[in-house]
């Protein structure tokens, strides 16, 4: 017995005798086996399209742009993929690395590692380097998601290749999912989740325990080495769809929990260390730097056009804040769902439930406080409960991330309402066609613009950096690489293929507490040189000594030097350079060497083990 929550089912034809068994010729019969995929691949040529065109700006010069609405996380992200192939390459622990944050190091199980595409793309990346396979992972990962969707549709929901098509398209180009592709590849791919889902609501068949369970522990692992927060998500919407179909899968209740016992234990085998990593390992910490749990979606936020889309413009941001752009469908899609789910309410059991599903999640995304036009009303929201943080797994969750879900009702709701639509009248079937097509046009995703980094100094692009870093040693660019003045020269270890390690760097660690943080625990050094670099003058020196070290300043630079067992401290291009060559010429000693576009002071006269200091 099959509890797949589908409405409609393709009839299996009534086998017939032919009167003359005549074979087809050859052409024919590779017509006929090419015409049922064809429409397959049709849609994903599209949806390779779709994503080509939006991602366009980045391919333009891929190793020099970035995001110019977040080039922190696409730069995080291409490091990322640095260390997939830096694993692969030495063979080395994918869960943790020492490449930043020296002597320290980095608990990736306790970031976005995405292994699940690194470890994949690491040839790619060590031939082409990993700002290519960024933009495969961000290309593959927008059309992946939509092709993935449109294949469950297609199979397990509706007939019509159109409407599947339309829903795919939604979830995969969803201004949520497009705003998120903006330096955030990992929350732009979801292309395990349908089959994740798939797989979940049809536990219980005949025959199919132990594959189900295996094939779905599979799946979770995957997905885990991709996005938790996602999989997360996508449990919870699992399971409220499960509770509100209780009764009708009680008969098969043995099955599913068979299916679910084999589920838990491979992949509690599977992700046993990793998980005990995440917590426990190196580098670990509890919670996260802010109050993340806090941060719910505007209401207003679903009627209102993305910044990305066609209908949208960058003057949105200023009239509901800055926030993710989770949903922000626009008023004409959010009045056809909301027609869909009225029209379809008792035509259809699977919109029923993708229906009362979608007004779980939008309630549940408000947060502890709902906010209207930006600004907070007042009003407890769900979360108002949670609000202080401190409950398990709860408090790595941020509610606006959950109406991810409710995006994947949208996709549902017009794959649904377009299959239905064949049902009616030729008048009312235009019209109802129309308005999908017009309510879908505003949020259609336009190209997401991109800028010019910084550029990455010849030292480090020719190798140069070699003949003044033995093994062991660490290379300080000037900004220090954080999560924010620094964020470009963690390029530089992108582009030298993490062959070097480097102090600090952009990831999450521990604080002297143990809470999670931006970064390492800062080292006075990180915040005197990249205050220069923001200023152009030391923090808190008056006018006459604003570049003037004192000595106890010096003397703090230099241990930090040590500490970070740095070989030599370089200067690229950046803004207040000259004020940087002066400051760092005062704590060294020494001029700086001009070497292929850098200065560059060799301070292991300095760091090296036994040198007079």
């Amino acid at each position: 017995m099959s509890t797949t929550p589908t409405d409609t089912v393709s009839p299996a034809a009534e086998p017939v005798e032919p009167a003359e068994a005549t074979p087809a010729p050859a052409k024919t019969r590779l017509a006929l086996s090419w015409r049922p995929s064809r429409p397959d691949t049709i849609s994903a040529a599209v949806y390779l399209l779709i994503a080509l065109w939006t991602c366009g700006g980045l391919f333009l010069d891929p190793y020099d742009r970035v995001s110019a609405h977040n080039p922190n996380d696409q730069i995080w992200f291409q490091w990322l993929l640095e260390h997939g192939a830096w694993t692969v390459r030495h063979l080395s622990d994918p869960l943790f690395s020492m490449r930043q944050n020296y002597p320290l190091g980095v608990n990736l199980m306790a970031n976005t590692s995405v292994l699940g595409i690194s470890i994949p793309l690491a040839p790619l990346t060590m031939l082409f380097g990993s700002e290519i396979t960024y933009w495969i992972f961000l290309v593959g990962g927008l059309a992946g998601t939509a092709f993935a969707s449109y294949w469950v549709f297609s199979r397990h929901v509706v007939d019509s290749k159109v409407a599947a098509w339309l829903g795919g398209a939604v979830i995969g180009f969803a201004p949520g999912i497009i705003h998120h592709a903006n330096g955030q590849p990992n929350f732009s791919t979801h292309f395990v989740v349908p089959f994740i889902v798939l797989v979940s609501l049809r536990l219980g068949r005949e025959g199919r325990t132990v594959r189900d369970g295996v094939i779905l522990a599979l799946l979770i692992f995957y997905q885990f080495f991709i996005n938790q927060e996602v999989l997360l998500i996508a449990t919870c919407g699992i399971a409220v769809v499960t509770l509100l179909r209780l009764k009708e899968i009680a008969p098969d209740w043995k099955r599913i929990l068979g299916s679910l016992g084999i589920t838990g234990l491979i992949a509690g085998v599977l992700l046993a260390y990793p998980m005990w990593f995440q917590f426990n390992g190196r580098q670990s910490y509890s919670g996260l730097p802010f109050d993340f749990h806090a941060w719910g979606e505007d209401l207003t936020a679903y009627v209102t056009f993305a910044r990305d889309t066609l209908a949208g413009d960058e003057y949105v941001e200023k009239t509901i804040g800055g926030t993710e752009q989770n949903t922000w469908f626009g008023w004409p899609l959010v009045i056809v769902l909301i027609v869909a789910a009225v029209l379809l309410w008792k035509r259809s059991r699977l919109a029923r439930l993708a229906t009362i599903t979608g007004v779980v999640f939008v309630l549940a995304a408000i947060g502890p406080e709902v906010r209207v036009k930006g600004e907070f009303r007042g009003i407890p929201g769900p979360w108002a409960l949670v609000s202080s943080g401190h409950v398990p797994v709860l408090n790595l969750l941020q509610p606006t991330r959950l109406t991810l879900v409710v995006v994947g009702i949208a996709g549902l709701l017009v794959a649904l309402a377009w299959e239905r639509l064949r049902d009616v009248r030729v008048d009312r079937r235009r019209w109802g066609y129309a308005a999908v097509v017009v309510a879908l046009i505003p949020t259609a995703p336009w190209i997401m613009p991109t800028m010019n980094a910084p550029e990455v100094p010849a030292f480090i692009t020719e190798g140069t950096w070699r003949r003044y870093t033995p093994e062991g040693y660490t290379v300080l660019p000037s900004p220090v690489p954080n999560n924010s003045d620094g964020i470009y020269t963690l390029r530089y270890n992108v582009r030298a293929r993490q062959e070097f390690p480097i102090p600090h760097g952009y990831f999450i660690g521990p604080d002297e507490n143990g809470r999670g943080w931006y970064g390492p625990v800062s080292r006075k050094t990180t915040f005197w040189v990249n205050h220069v670099q923001r200023h152009g003058e030391i923090d808190g020196h008056d006018a006459a000594h604003k570049l003037v070290p004192s000595e106890p300043m010096i003397a703090e630079m230099k241990r930090d030097l040590v500490y970070w067992k740095v070989a030599v401290v370089l200067i690229g291009q950046t803004q207040h350079r000259e004020e940087l060559r002066i400051l760092w010429t005062q704590v060294l000693g020494s001029e700086p060497e001009t070497v292929d576009g850098a200065y560059v002071w060799d301070v292991k006269w300095l760091t090296a083990p036994g040198a007079t200091r």
